[in-house]
């Protein structure tokens, strides 16, 4: 045995962080999927022809979503990335992640969806065009104005009215205050088409701006981050959907802005809505599990490896010295059930709770029963008929609505996961349906 010091510890916790996207080049990026080195993946690259094909100068909306640490902003940094390369069709493409603007646990408002638009559009605009995106001329200005006169109480703000200063703090002030919040939302409610017009016009200008000063043809926003809108009290949880359902589905027409815009949004509602792709420019794009198991649930080997790439690039140096025998992470790597953010999860648990290496079959075995009890804990009697049926069938529900929408639920809680093995299917979590203390509800169904 090998003692790891604290500096090799550290850096290993550090690279094993399930919540860090990677920027396009990174040395760590593993081609998950089977796609060729350096090439997007299938998901991304769906979402890039979709782009392509469709008018430069034109307006469209397309969604992404998956479960959180499969890689989306990994990977919308890449179509990024691969966007602004495009010679063919000279393009500027933003990301954007809502995070920075908007309160994730709020109930979602398509007043905050198009403020952070027109927003980070103005201040793309600005900079292409070699200026100050802070200057207090900026859309900001015409949402400060606009707050005004519709008498939205603006007396706390420490800044004084009209700097950029007080613009910034406005944005923060979105995000941060509930109070405040529920002011401008009480004031938009007779007032919304007008806020939504006066959003737009600026995007339409900002647009316009980007296209001449940064000479491309196409301009296109990254939404990120809106597919984490979830409550912190579960007891929201159906006002959220709700919220949810307003906007990407009864409001899909006020999200087409003057541009190309992909937004992420919860997996759950593509369960509870399924006719949500008609309401936008294509179908739902998927980040699904990586496949380590078949249906009948043997393993899946192509998977199985590709995960242990990811490892092994996470670890760098350290791999041989932790794992001098590979195939000792195989139970682990299944126990994940694909999913990235469990297996990172697991493995910084080795780390935290070993000293030393290399780490054997009993310091992985006891890092899965820990995290299983954690899925454990989570599992509610009033799932089970519905955890059993997908556990026997691998299907979502189709006739009952509320069997529908409690899916939707534990697809949202990554309870079941989703894989696309040729088709889309599914299945619990394997920490829950083999490593809980409830996994004798699912051996009838193996």
């Amino acid at each position: 045995m090998i003692e790891l010091s604290k500096q090799t510890r550290r850096e290993l916790v550090a690279n094993l962080r399930p919540e860090q996207p990677l920027d396009p080049g990174d040395d760590r990026y593993v081609e998950l999927f089977g796609q060729a080195k350096g090439e997007l993946s299938p998901v991304a690259r769906a979402l890039f022809q979709a782009l392509d094909d469709a008018d430069p100068r034109g307006r469209s909306t397309l969604l992404f979503t998956g479960f959180p640490g499969t890689g989306k902003t990994t990977e919308l940094r890449r179509l990024q990335a691969r966007l602004n390369a495009d010679q063919e069709t000279p393009t500027r493409a933003l990301l954007v992640d809502g995070a920075e603007y908007i309160d994730l646990y709020a109930t979602p408002h398509i007043a905050d969806v198009l403020r952070v638009m027109a927003h980070e559009l103005d201040r793309a605009a600005t900079e292409a065009e070699g200026r100050d995106p802070d200057a207090a001329d900026s859309y900001l200005a015409r949402l400060w104005k606009f707050l005004v006169e519709t008498d939205v109480d603006l007396t706390g703000f420490k800044a004084q009215a009209g700097t950029k200063e007080a613009h910034l703090q406005l944005m923060g002030e979105f995000r941060r205050n509930p109070s405040f919040i529920s002011r401008v939302r009480e004031a938009l409610s007779d007032r919304l088409s007008g806020f939504v017009f006066e959003a737009n016009a600026s995007i339409i200008e900002s647009v316009d701006r980007l296209r001449k000063a940064a000479r491309v043809e196409r301009v296109v926003v990254l939404f990120d981050s809106l597919e984490k809108i979830s409550p912190v009290d579960p007891g929201r949880a159906e006002s959220t959907e709700l919220g949810l359902e307003q906007l990407f589905v009864r409001q899909a027409e006020l999200l087409k802005v003057a541009a190309h815009v992909v937004y992420t949004f919860p997996l759950g509602l593509r369960f509870q809505h399924p006719g949500i792709d008609t309401r936008h420019s294509g179908p739902a794009e998927v980040q699904p599990m990586v496949g380590v198991r078949e249906r009948d649930r043997s393993p899946k080997r192509q998977g199985m490896d590709r995960l242990r790439r990811l490892l092994q690039k996470r670890f760098g140096q350290h791999f041989d010295r932790c794992f001098p025998d590979p195939s000792v992470l195989d139970p682990m790597i299944l126990a994940s059930g694909g999913y990235p953010r469990d297996l990172l999860r697991m493995a910084r648990g080795l780390i935290h709770r070993n000293r030393e290496a290399p780490f054997g079959a009993t310091q992985i075995a006891e890092i899965i029963n820990e995290v299983a009890e954690q899925y454990g804990h989570v599992y509610r009697a009033d799932q089970r008929a519905l955890l059993q049926a997908v556990a026997r069938t691998h299907a979502a529900p189709q006739d009952d609505d509320a069997a529908v929408r409690q899916f939707g639920r534990l697809v949202q809680r990554n309870i079941i996961l989703a894989y696309r093995n040729g088709e889309e299917w599914f299945d619990v979590h394997p920490l829950l349906r083999d490593h809980s203390r409830h996994a004798p509800l699912f051996q009838l169904q193996d």
